[in-house]
């Protein structure tokens, strides 16, 4: 198994960098996260990104819409300006409802949506997700990415967009899932090479090498972390709302 590394420039095109400024009633409140880019049928834009439900809230419980999604697409290291890299904001974004009730794993999800159409290039793609009525995952090589926590506090490549390779396992906190819901998460060990290792951003894709394609199962939500040290890192799995499309519509899923 593969620890961290900094990713190769455009290997990661669905990736995007944000920056969510939940601001509310004067109280400064800003979420670094992670996303990914969605497809958009056979169209050669997208406008549409896949994040995490608690990426977009208030100091982690207050969901409003009067926030500003700052966004860029094509990015690979943060401090360095590039033509490449697409820099978008948006005030249009939905949170699934039960998760604002719930806050489980189950349902933190959410998207947000651009005015301005992202066009696909060498730097820019979207993920794919896996089929909804033919749902067979393949987890035999999957990873997770992001810019900031990566690795945790020794993770060298932090300005680089890096990539750490995971072991998707049977969930074993069972007291992070709700006992009615037939959403289940996706967990990850987090030990790996006999060393624990760290989340990457909140809202990063679990994606996953399928036929040379990449493939988007989960989004990280959160992680198991007794003593400090991450045991089991928890995704939203992306399936689950897949019945109606990844809209709003299918947020409002009750399961």
């Amino acid at each position: 198994m593969m620890k961290r590394y900094a990713s190769e420039p455009n290997s990661l095109p669905f990736m995007v960098r944000l920056t969510a400024d939940m601001s509310y009633r004067g109280i400064m409140h800003i979420n670094q996260c992670s996303g990914s880019l969605l497809p958009n049928g056979d169209a050669n834009f997208s406008n549409t990104v896949l994040t995490s439900g608690h990426c977009l809230l208030f100091e982690n419980d207050l969901y409003h819409k009067q926030g500003v999604v700052y966004a860029k697409f094509g990015v690979h290291r943060l401090d360095i300006s590039s033509s490449e890299v697409l820099s978008l904001k948006s005030n249009n974004y939905f949170v699934q409802p039960l998760f604002l009730r719930w806050h489980t794993e189950a349902y933190d999800i959410g998207i947000v949506k651009f005015s301005t159409p992202v066009l696909f290039n060498h730097s820019i793609q979207p993920i794919c997700l896996p089929s909804f009525h033919n749902y067979q995952p393949d987890f035999r090589e999957c990873y997770t990415a992001g810019w900031r926590g990566v690795g945790g506090n020794s993770n060298l490549y932090w300005k680089f967009l890096s990539q750490m390779r995971l072991k998707v396992i049977e969930c074993k906190h069972k007291h992070r899932l709700t006992s009615f819901s037939v959403l289940k998460p996706i967990c990850a060990d987090g030990l790996i090479n006999g060393q624990y290792i760290y989340d990457g951003d909140s809202g990063s894709p679990l994606f996953c090498l399928v036929n040379n394609t990449w493939i988007q199962y989960g989004i990280l939500s959160s992680t198991f972390a007794p003593c400090d040290q991450v045991t089991e890192i928890v995704f939203t799995a992306v399936w689950n709302y897949l019945r109606t499309g990844l809209n709003k519509r299918s947020l409002t899923m009750t399961g």
